[in-house]
């Protein structure tokens, strides 16, 4: 599964204080309806800036905003001196813009500060381009709504009462200009480990445990099951699943969540970060100003957790995002028992040709218990029919 834990939570103190943002409403209603896609658990909304419409991945984990380095020098926006920021994969290189209006219809966000760095990575890991992050400053003035199952963001004033029938409001801390909120987790012996985790919704995975809860013998997260690979802004970071019977997020319990525990855990993080495989099986409204957080369920709420059983990370290197590409094969898995090597370009995967298939297909292929597929890779100049099979069943106790 691409981006399986990541987080592009910006952890860093690198950005000049400014004034916080100001919103402008075109209408009486103070309020916008974004359309939005909704990809790997993550959503994306476009907002014009300078004229140019771009395409941001809408986070909450994002202590700022963030945009392309190559984005910014086409728009011939010219950052400040380059500083040093942390991510989830490693350090970056980061310029800063004071402030940018960003722009959709019926809503114009003036003043929001914006670090800039390349987001080449992101791009290849998702297969079409990302242009920015939206983070802390733009959420600070808004009431935002994640509506996943209709992919629309909808943005309000922030003095809209963000409750409505049928949601269940939790509150924030913000922390480090990042959202935390309480969880229970519970173990496979029924074992309840409580702990506060940002609300990430930048981070494609499901529930990811650090500080003193990664390591609760409780949870058996000194153990794990299975060793796997994710991916930031900086690059790709290791983790190993660890099975839990349920996570509990204020009156509702998500049975078998895909837990994973980093190799690196990191105490300013809190007890780690609720990420958009639980997110988005609610309709999400977030409230800086008001410290809530409101979650109503969708018609994901009941749907199976499930995670890549080939061991198999897709990746669109060339310069137009394309082909389908292996980035990287974990070992033992059934995709290195097929042959597959990071490099190999997929032309088909049974009757797909590989230039058909987006990161969201691809993921749905490689999640199918006992499927078998006739692989047609092209290594260098040889062509070569590859056999991927895969497991009738996901490793003991993460079904």
């Amino acid at each position: 599964m691409l981006l399986k834990c990541a987080t592009v939570a910006l952890l860093m103190a690198c950005a000049t204080p400014v004034a916080g943002a100001s919103v402008e409403w075109s209408g009486a209603r103070h309020g916008a309806t974004l359309p939005a896609q909704v990809s790997q658990n993550v959503m994306f909304a476009q907002l014009s800036v300078r004229g140019a419409t771009l395409r941001f991945l809408v986070d909450t984990g994002a202590s700022t905003s963030v945009l392309d380095s190559d984005t910014a020098a086409r728009l011939e926006l010219k950052p400040s001196d380059s500083q040093s920021m942390a991510t989830s994969g490693a350090a970056v290189a980061a310029g800063h813009l004071d402030a940018l209006e960003l722009t959709a219809p019926g809503v114009a966000i003036r003043g929001v500060p914006f670090v800039v760095t390349s987001l080449a990575q992101m791009s290849v890991h998702f297969g079409r381009q990302v242009d920015g992050i939206l983070g802390y400053d733009f959420f600070a003035p808004l009431a935002v709504t994640f509506d996943f199952a209709s992919h629309e963001l909808r943005l309000n004033d922030a003095s809209v009462e963000p409750t409505a029938t049928g949601f269940a409001c939790l509150p924030l801390q913000i922390r480090a200009r990042q959202p935390y909120a309480s969880a229970t987790i519970i173990g496979e012996d029924g074992a309840r480990v409580a702990g506060h985790f940002m609300v990430d919704t930048g981070a494609s995975g499901t529930l990811q445990l650090e500080g003193g809860v990664a390591t609760n013998p409780a949870l058996h997260g000194a153990a794990g099951v299975r060793r796997d690979l994710g991916h930031g802004v900086g690059g790709d970071f290791g983790f190993v699943w660890v099975p839990v019977a349920a996570v509990r997020v204020g009156p509702y319990e998500l049975r078998r969540p895909k837990v994973a525990r980093l190799d690196d855990t990191r105490s300013d993080r809190g007890d780690g970060l609720l990420g958009g495989a639980i997110l988005r099986r609610f309709t999400l409204v977030v409230s800086y100003s008001r410290r809530l957080m409101c979650l109503r369920p969708n018609a994901e709420i009941a749907r199976e957790f499930t995670t890549d059983l080939a061991g198999l990370t897709p990746i669109w290197p060339g310069p137009d995002l394309r082909p389908l590409t292996v980035g990287s094969v974990a070992p033992e898995s059934p995709a290195a028992r097929a042959g597959l090597r990071p490099g190999d370009v997929i032309e088909s995967i049974g009757s797909r040709p590989g230039g058909s298939i987006d990161v969201d297909e691809l993921a749905q292929l490689l999640r199918a218990p006992g499927a078998l597929y006739e692989v047609r890779v092209r290594r260098g100049q040889s062509l070569m029919e590859l056999h991927l099979e895969l497991p009738a069943a996901e490793a003991p106790g993460l079904r």
